[in-house]
């Protein structure tokens, strides 16, 4: 239904004249070019409508997108951390596996005791005995190695590098090397009273001979100075080890 330009009555769909006043209501060319204007502005609107809706969709998957990225960068960040910090682990672990596999070990093995009493001196019987000590670099991960401490220990008095001659040696007066497996002698030739040394021989007293040695690792091991302690004691004819321990540069340092 449209209303008359004319009259303003009232007229059906499709016809040509008013049939009031009888005015003729065919569109003119500018109404014409009119209607067709408003219907393009009108489907322009209705595409800018679609194009902001298309937009904002675009833009809210965008967001989503751009969030889970975020997320998804967050775990990668924190897996990385985990990672780095397991590898730091194992690095640790793989570096005390080192250290333990290539330790270095010195090791003093059993002592030879022997003695010869003197047939020379009846008014003053003295008795000579012979120390043999075998020092092993049990790995051969040792070097610069040193002995720093010797002492004896007997009933007439306390011998050591400091106060007899008999105390030193070829090992004492520098520092020496030892290779895998390989043994050095360190000897000590020092005489006793005969009835001390019964006293010690029938175990009512004993000697005491004690080692201190010096070493350090292989490069590329542990740094610093390994201290090796030896105190054995020698009484009734038999041999007893009373100290035997090695202590790490990190202790030693303290």
């Amino acid at each position: 239904m449209a209303d008359c330009k004319s009259c303003g009555y009232w007229i059906p769909d499709g016809a040509k004249k008013c049939a009031h006043c009888g005015a003729d209501i065919s569109l003119t060319k500018p109404q014409i070019a009119w209607k067709w204007v408003s219907f393009i502005t009108n489907l322009g609107a209705i595409a800018a409508s679609f194009a902001t809706c298309v937009m904002a969709i675009v833009m809210l998957a965008q967001s989503s997108s751009m969030e889970k990225q975020s997320i998804s960068l967050e775990e990668q960040t924190q897996a990385l951390k985990v990672q780095a910090a397991s590898i730091k682990a194992q690095t640790k672990i793989l570096q005390k596996n080192f250290e333990l596999e290539y330790i270095p070990v010195i090791k003093i093995g059993a002592v030879a005791f022997n003695y010869i009493p003197y047939s020379d001196r009846p008014d003053h019987r003295l008795v000579m005995m012979y120390f043999i000590v075998p020092i092993e670099n049990k790995h051969g991960f040792a070097e610069n190695i040193k002995i720093i401490k010797k002492e004896i220990v007997l009933l007439r008095g306390t011998f050591n590098l400091q106060n007899a001659e008999c105390m030193r040696g070829p090992l004492v007066e520098r520092p020496f090397e030892l290779s895998s497996g390989q043994i050095k002698y360190d000897t000590i030739k020092i005489d006793e009273e005969a009835p001390n040394f019964e006293k010690v021989m029938e175990g009512k007293e004993a000697f005491i001979l004690e080692y201190k040695i010096e070493y350090e690792a292989l490069p590329g091991v542990v740094k610093g100075s390994y201290i090796y302690n030896y105190v054995i004691k020698f009484s009734g004819g038999r041999q007893e080890v009373i100290t035997e321990n090695t202590i790490p540069p990190k202790e030693t340092a303290q």
